[in-house]
């Protein structure tokens, strides 16, 4: 009898402790994937920087209280491209943001290559979210009648408002995204996939037909009263979007960082208006915009700025600058590198490629600099409403840009 209690204790032991490690295997195999620690960081256009929204509702600050944000009004990823260093610091990232729509062509898959060789081990994000200008209103044949924001202007709708949705939703018309316009973006997001090993942040998107309207109606709430900065509601979707992209890549901490190749030294003041480190000049820091913008402004007469260029061999020099269309407000510029023997160079800092107004950056190659301090010479040859504003410079190896906007925009661009 004794022997039959002492065995079924032991049954029991045996049982509970094997129920015990199988406890500890499901618990390991439940085990929520914690993301707390990780390092984020954006680059992007005035959708990043958060225009339109107050700071806590910015996408990136509803990520993470770990985040950078290296969002740039009026900007493409021409910039950034130019100066991933001199942007991201010595800081190391494990999730890394990139965010630009129009422009994307001139500078994005640099932007990304540099990116990916720098930080090896991170999660790259690109967001790849249509917009209310990629919609057209077309006839029954699926042509071309009029931009989707055009309609509502000429319609008397000039805001996102709940009475444009309602007309929206009332109207007889018929709706198409631009497929050639997306379907070239769409062919460049792959090529960053493949490439890099981009993850894509994107939402719903159908070709033609009445799916097109009630898309539509469902997304332009996560704008702005513009139809081109995202709402409230927007950043938060978006941001659902990353934290779920992060959860499946079950990206982690990791410092493993490659070369930043033969580096780069940029400086840009726009958004702070302050000037770091030894770079004497005649131009005034001044706020030109209630967005709370700066640049360093040249009045008519020969101006200056010094610029060190750190390497031990020369590079090439590029300004950026305000420009605004089609009106010309600010002057052309001549921008001389003394003592070089360089050409100078004259910048109309006015674009004429558009019939609407646009006020955003552009940047342009003026030269190659040496080691050491280098003046560059800025004499505005004209007296506009407004004087040359510079809000930044650029410095690397081999510099190739282009215009900001080679595609056709609607409406007051800031992005």
């Amino acid at each position: 009898m004794m022997h039959v209690i002492q065995c079924f204790i032991f049954f029991i032991a045996m049982h509970i402790c094997q129920s015990s490690n199988l406890k500890g295997k499901n618990h390991g195999a439940i085990e929520e994937y914690d993301s707390s620690s990780l390092r984020y960081v954006a680059f992007g256009t005035s959708i990043t920087y958060g225009t339109g929204v107050g700071r806590e509702d910015r996408y990136t600050n509803l990520l993470s209280s770990n985040v950078t944000n290296l969002g740039m009004r009026g900007s493409d990823p021409s910039y950034p491209s130019i100066c991933t260093q001199s942007m991201s610091g010595d800081a190391i990232y494990d999730v890394i943001i990139v965010e630009y729509h129009m422009a994307y062509h001139v500078g994005l898959k640099t932007l990304v290559q540099r990116i990916r060789e720098r930080f090896v081990d991170a999660t790259i994000i690109a967001v790849n979210l249509w917009m209310c200008r990629d919609v057209n209103v077309v006839d029954d044949k699926g042509e071309k009648l009029y931009p989707f924001i055009t309609w509502l202007h000429e319609n008397g709708y000039y805001r996102n408002t709940p009475e444009a949705r309602d007309f929206v939703k009332e109207s007889n018309v018929n709706f198409a995204f631009n497929t050639k316009i997306l379907g070239n973006r769409d062919i460049c997001m792959d090529e960053l996939v493949k490439d890099y090993n981009v993850k894509l942040c994107s939402w719903i998107k159908k070709s033609s037909g009445p799916t097109v309207k009630a898309l539509l109606l469902r997304y332009m709430p996560y704008y702005t009263y513009d139809l081109i900065h995202w709402s409230e509601s927007g950043h938060r979707l978006v941001a659902q979007k990353i934290v779920k992209i992060v959860k499946e890549e079950k990206t982690k901490v990791s410092n493993r960082v490659g070369s930043w190749g033969a580096g780069d030294k940029c400086m840009n003041w726009q958004s702070k208006g302050k000037i770091v480190g030894n770079m004497p000049t005649s131009g005034k820091m001044k706020q030109f915009s209630s967005k709370g913008k700066f640049a360093l402004e040249f009045a008519h007469g020969e101006g200056f700025i010094n610029i060190e260029n750190p390497f031990s061999e020369p590079r090439e020099l590029a300004l950026t600058y305000m420009v605004i269309g089609p009106a010309s407000i600010y002057p052309k510029t001549k921008i001389s590198i003394k003592s070089s023997g360089q050409e100078s160079i004259i910048i109309d800092p006015t674009d004429t490629t558009y019939d609407f107004p646009v006020h955003v950056q552009h940047t342009t190659v003026v030269g190659k600099v040496n080691p050491g301090m280098n003046m560059v010479l800025i004499t505005p040859l004209e007296r506009k409403e407004n004087p040359f504003r510079l809000v930044g410079y650029a410095m690397a190896p081999k510099i190739q840009v282009r215009k900001v906007w080679s595609g056709r925009l609607r409406g007051g661009m800031d992005l």
